[in-house]
């Protein structure tokens, strides 16, 4: 069984206020182009099924034009009867459970299956589909629950066996997400033909047959670290039978830069200014940063050279892009001055004391999930985003 594995699309994702003239925010067009590529290249291969890891949405209710957009790429996919089984993401979920869950109604193309709430089996000419929705209620002792149970045995029989899940996996360092990490185990070899899993925003193999795929775009809230990773973004065309995974690159509209990082120390004004404006107009093999999602970050500039630095052609610079983020860090000894208190006033709070001073006052035990329990997970991910970054 061929597969086609995508996650973390997040149709509607807008960033940089930039808009086109029709009113559409740029990056939300450059993610629905993306998503048609995919499209486009899956219809390419005929794969036997199309699985979606989760993260379709971006917001649980974007608005009619991406709505449309997604169940016109879902049908384009069920004309060619190729299966798609489509599970629930953290962003796709509603804030509040009255409003219900977008995902449905994609689930209403025939073809298309939509597990948002609870695991459940999907069965297949061929395979049976394990899907795992992002949820609170979803975590390894359900799971496990489910597979030993007599009727998911017997529906799995004699099938390709394929798992498709939302979730952070613990064998990730740095992964984060809002619900359960799941141990590697569930995914140990032999017991899966193939696992298809989303959340994590770069490609990664958590073991023999499974796979984070990554998002089609740069979507999270730290593109950056996805840039340095080098790893493209696309999909993944899985072979059950021959044991293949391939990542297949999709084409952006643009490149998302984080340049090479610049020293102040010793440079002057002119000096400092010539430096940033080459690196800008060298990138992207010399075409510059015109229409490109670009960082530079500069450490050691002193405030007084930062006020003498050649403001014009930087805000040029930044005109061409679409969007061109200068981080400049003042010395190391600057900095340990301002984070020093003044004689006399308070101690700086850090961000855990904060945390952990909102959990002690506001937090009010509820399903026999201790304060302490609470505070240790929630400094966990404070943890993990000052990692490696990535997950959505």
């Amino acid at each position: 069984m061929r597969v086609a594995h995508l996650a973390d699309v997040h149709l509607g994702h807008r960033a940089h206020a930039r808009t086109h003239p029709n009113g559409v925010n740029v990056r939300e067009a450059d993610v629905v182009a993306a998503f048609r590529r995919t499209v486009d290249a899956i219809l390419e291969e005929v794969p036997d099924l199309v699985v979606i890891a989760g993260d379709f949405l971006d917001v649980p209710r974007p608005h009619n034009a991406v709505i449309h957009e997604a169940y016109r790429q879902l049908q384009r996919i069920t004309m060619r009867c190729i299966p798609v089984v489509l599970v629930g993401g953290n962003h796709d979920a509603p804030r509040n459970a009255a409003q219900g869950n977008l995902l449905r109604l994609f689930g209403e193309i025939e073809g298309v299956h939509a597990v948002v709430d609870t695991p459940a089996i999907v069965e297949l000419e061929g395979a049976a589909v394990l899907a795992v929705p992002h949820g609170a209620g979803v975590g390894e002792r359900a799971i496990e629950r489910l597979l030993r149970s007599a009727d998911t045995v017997a529906r799995m029989a004699g099938r390709q066996r394929v798992m498709v899940v939302h979730a952070a996996i613990q064998s990730r360092d740095g992964a984060v997400s809002y619900g359960e990490r799941l141990p590697i185990e569930l995914f140990a070899p032999g017991r899966w033909d193939y696992v298809a899993a989303g959340d994590y925003h770069v490609a990664a193999e958590l073991a023999p047959r499974a796979w984070y795929s990554g998002s089609v775009e740069y979507v999270s809230s730290d593109v950056w670290s996805e840039a340095r990773s080098g790893v493209p973004k696309g999909w993944i065309l899985a072979d059950t039978e021959a044991g293949s995974v391939e990542l297949r690159p999709v084409p952006l509209n643009r490149l998302v830069l984080d340049l090479a990082p610049i020293d102040a120390t010793g440079l002057g004004a002119s000096e400092l200014s010539r430096a940033i404006l080459d690196a800008a107009d060298a990138c992207a093999d010399g075409a510059g940063v015109r229409e490109h999602v670009v960082r530079q970050v500069v450490s050691g500039v002193p405030r007084a050279l930062e006020e003498d630095l050649d403001w014009p052609s930087i805000r040029a610079r930044k005109d061409l892009a679409l969007h061109y983020q200068l981080v400049l860090q003042r010395p190391a000894r600057q900095r340990a001055a301002l984070a020093r208190p003044a004689e006399g006033a308070a101690p700086v709070r850090t961000l855990p004391d904060v945390l952990a001073d909102f959990v002690a006052n506001t937090w009010t035990p509820e399903a026999g999930i201790p304060r302490e329990r609470v505070l240790a997970a929630a400094t966990g991910y404070l943890a993990a985003t000052e990692g490696e970054g990535g997950a959505a």
